[in-house]
């Protein structure tokens, strides 16, 4: 199932992240006779293959517009605000929803999504409404939605773990700038981590501002054809490969990255978790033979902590929640299957 095809994925973006110099043995791995690779794989070309170069891809394979027809705002723009005011309850807590969901690396959006649309369900007066235009259905996933983002930013910042694909792209913007997040970004760049936490809010403001504003307008864009939209893709795709460190190793890179992405969405496996795969195995290799240093060749540092105790139960109950959500979800079909079977 999907579990199993980010699990996949994940695995290969760490196999991904141990090619080049390993500074612990102090020799070269998986260059394949390729001096580039020396350094590794950067995270640029790397990003700019999976989600620029594949979705140009894509776009090319499918050759239709965007959007299959065109969609306009017409009026209820301020009513959709002020429902928001009017349902605060359902809003904030989606909000709390998001922020705890966006808190636990790897869980996803789709996760918050669905259990803010359950609780705004469980909690109204009228659940029977819901899927036929009950505007707290859109405000409960939206705000879950939203607030998923926030939540992310805490495991990246205090831990160096990425929370979402968009925290793991900050995490690999982080490393590119040498800042490396965690206890000493928090007490030596507090400045810094105050300014992307106001600079997130402002960016939640601004966008709803652009929405209402400039929606019917941006609308337009999805409909321009994908002949005049993926050339210009490609082309700053190659640019941002090139410029990353001047050599056409990024440009290969970029392109191989790019079928490797395309393939991914052909065969359903997800991105993300090779994103941060790729950006977490280096920092975790190092980490690993320091604690193992640390503990004299001992590997019972990793279990007969408190802390690492609760960090495995925390990633084991990530790995047997879909398992029993998947089972009972099973269940519920087959015992209403029976309900069916037994009535006639």
């Amino acid at each position: 199932g999907a579990m199993v095809k980010g699990l996949i994925a994940g695995g290969l973006g760490m196999l991904f992240g141990l090619h080049g110099f390993n500074e612990v043995v102090g020799g070269a791995r998986f260059t394949f006779g390729i001096p580039q690779m020396r350094d590794g794989l950067r995270l640029i070309p790397v990003l700019i293959g999976l989600y620029a170069v594949a979705e140009a891809i894509v776009a090319l394979s499918t050759r239709e517009k965007i959007a299959k027809a065109e969609l306009l705002v017409k009026g209820g723009i301020w009513e959709g605000i002020k429902s928001v005011f009017i349902h605060w309850g359902v809003f904030l807590r989606s909000c709390v929803i998001g922020t705890v969901i966006g808190i636990i690396p790897g869980i996803g959006g789709s996760v918050a999504n669905f259990l803010a649309y359950a609780q705004a369900v469980q909690t109204s007066k009228d659940p029977e409404t819901f899927g036929t235009g009950n505007v707290k259905g859109v405000i409960a996933p939206e705000a879950a939605n939203d607030a998923k983002d926030g939540g992310a930013l805490i495991p990246t910042l205090a831990l160096g773990i990425p929370g979402s694909a968009f925290t793991a792209i900050l995490l690999g913007a982080f490393l590119i700038h040498g800042i490396q997040p965690g206890r000493s970004m928090l007490e030596d760049r507090l400045s810094l981590t105050w300014v992307i936490i106001f600079s997130l809010a402002i960016s939640n403001v601004l966008t709803s501002v652009i929405g209402v504003i400039f929606g019917n307008l941006l609308v337009k864009i999805t409909l321009v054809p994908v002949a005049f939209i993926v050339p210009v893709t490609l082309a700053f795709s190659i640019v941002g490969a090139f410029a990353d460190q001047g050599t056409f190793f990024g440009i290969g890179v970029a392109v191989v990255f790019g079928l490797v992405g395309y393939a991914m969405r052909r065969l359903g496996y997800p991105t993300a978790p090779m994103i941060i795969g790729l950006i977490l195995a280096p920092i975790a290799e190092v980490a690993f033979h320091q604690a193992v240093q640390l503990s004299r060749g001992s590997y019972a540092i990793f279990y007969n902590r408190p802390i690492t105790v609760t960090i495995l139960l925390f990633g084991l109950l990530s790995l047997l929640h879909p398992l029993w959500r998947a089972r009972r979800r099973q269940g519920m079909v087959e015992t209403a299957a029976a309900g069916v079977a037994g009535g006639r």
